[in-house]
C-alpha cells in the first residue's frame, strides 16, 4: 500500500493542459487552411465570371458618334471608351461594306483599362463604302479570352467622312 499515484486532481490538470495544447495545436492550423483558402475564394471574386460588366461605347459628342471614314487615307477612326466595371482586353473589329467583309480579330495593342478611352484607326477600302461597324469586345475569365457577344456595339450607315 506504500505505491504512489497521480492524484486525481493532478491528473485532472494534465487532461486539462493536453487538451489546451492539442486544440491550440488543431487552431492553428486549421487558421492557415482557412486563410488560404480564403485567399483563393477572395482571388475568384476579382477576377470577373462573365461580361455582365463590360461597358463598351463610341464616345459621342452632342448627338454625334466619333467614327468616321477619311477617303483620302482610306482609314477608318473610332474614338471607343470603356466604362468603369471590366477591363477589356481586345476588341474584334467587323466591317462590312459594299465590296466585302473585313474581320480584324485584335483592334487593340493593350487593354482597355476601366473608365478609359482610345482613338483606334483601321484601313478599310478593301471593304468598299463601309455600311456597318461592329465592335465585340473580348476579357480574359480564367486566363482565357472569350469574347462577349452580347455586349457589342454596332454602328449602320450612313457613316460620316471625318
Amino acid at each position: 500500500m506504500n505505491k504512489r499515484g497521480v492524484s486525481p486532481l493532478v491528473a485532472t490538470l494534465i487532461l486539462i493542459m493536453f487538451s489546451v495544447a492539442l486544440g491550440a495545436l488543431v487552431m492553428n492550423w486549421g487558421k492557415a487552411y482557412i486563410e488560404e483558402r480564403a485567399e483563393f475564394v477572395t482571388g475568384a471574386k476579382t477576377s470577373p465570371l462573365s461580361c455582365d460588366h463590360i461597358d463598351l461605347a463610341i464616345i459621342k459628342v452632342g448627338d454625334t458618334q466619333q467614327i468616321c471614314t477619311n477617303p483620302t487615307s482610306g482609314m477608318l477612326r473610332i474614338d471607343i471608351e470603356n466604362g468603369v466595371g471590366s477591363q477589356v482586353d481586345n476588341i474584334q473589329l467587323r466591317i462590312v461594306g459594299t465590296q466585302s467583309v473585313l474581320t480584324l480579330d485584335r483592334l487593340l495593342g493593350t487593354a482597355l483599362a476601366k473608365g478609359e478611352s482610345k482613338t483606334v484607326e483601321y484601313p478599310y477600302t478593301q471593304a468598299g463604302q463601309v455600311k456597318q461597324v461592329k465592335l465585340t469586345p473580348y476579357m480574359l475569365i480564367n486566363n482565357e479570352p472569350r469574347m462577349c457577344a452580347a455586349k457589342s456595339v454596332v454602328v449602320n450607315e450612313p457613316i460620316r467622312n471625318c
